[in-house]
């Protein structure tokens, strides 16, 4: 497999050997190494003519969209993990709210809107005050 260490050794000479035939000059180049993998699944025909659907208003292709929605989904169940857990006692808010990605301050108001009372005492903050220090 190819490191990405190799990839930008190859792209530079490449880089270079153009800008020395002034074909390129002044030209700026971006690299972006994304790991993707590639992956296969079954979905009922009925989402698949919906995703179809969606890309088409979204004028995007259905891959993209389908990357998009799962990022999407994994965000909403890292959300709900994190309100279990904190609705559990077993993480602090703080830790909720790193758990995903977000501040605390968007982790409180998730937690209003959800209308869910919040499990706070002593030892909770005293592993905020610690995390804050971090």
């Amino acid at each position: 497999m190819t490191s990405p260490t190799d990839i930008l050794t190859r792209v530079s000479a490449v880089l270079s050997a153009e800008r020395k035939s002034k074909h390129l000059n002044n030209t700026k180049y971006v690299l972006c190494i994304m790991k993707e993998k590639l992956m296969t699944l079954r979905l009922p025909q009925k989402i698949d003519i919906e995703i179809e659907s969606m890309a088409s208003m979204e004028d995007t292709d259905k891959s993209k969209l389908v990357r998009e929605l799962i990022f999407l989904g994994m965000q909403e169940k890292r959300l709900g993990m994190a309100i279990k857990l904190y609705v559990e006692g077993k993480i602090t808010l703080w830790k909720a709210a790193r758990l995903c990605d977000i501040s605390i301050w968007r982790m409180m108001e998730i937690m209003k809107e959800r209308k869910i009372s919040a499990q706070y005492g002593e030892k909770e903050l005293r592993e905020d005050l610690l995390a804050l220090r971090e």
